[in-house]
């Protein structure tokens, strides 16, 4: 569960910014979406996946259906390692993709 901390627990925990939230996966289970940009990859024929939000959350699959079973999975795993570390997961709002183009 992600719970935001109160004045007194941002004191006693260290510093902790604003929309920042504690992850306690032993208390009621929620449901958070994540944003996960996806990309093919023509040479070596497979989807690669990142999740911006989650440092270290990136995978790579044969289609679209196996590559969505595979972020779910290492998103849970990234979860997972910054609850047995105390880590924060902080709340970011995905605002969108831009595309630049440069003259070469």
């Amino acid at each position: 569960m992600l719970t935001s901390l109160s004045g007194s627990q941002q004191k006693a925990s260290g510093t902790v910014f604003p929309g920042v939230y504690l992850l306690d996966m032993e208390k009621q289970r929620i449901n958070r979406t994540f944003t996960a940009y996806v990309e093919y990859d023509p040479e070596v024929g497979l989807y690669t996946g990142s999740v911006p939000s989650l440092p270290g959350a990136h995978t790579q699959a044969a289609s679209l259906d196996e590559l969505q079973q595979n972020l779910r999975e290492i998103i849970e795993l990234v979860l997972e390692e910054r609850h047995d570390h105390a880590e924060t997961v902080s709340a970011c709002q995905f605002v969108g993709i831009q595309q630049v183009a440069i003259d070469l």
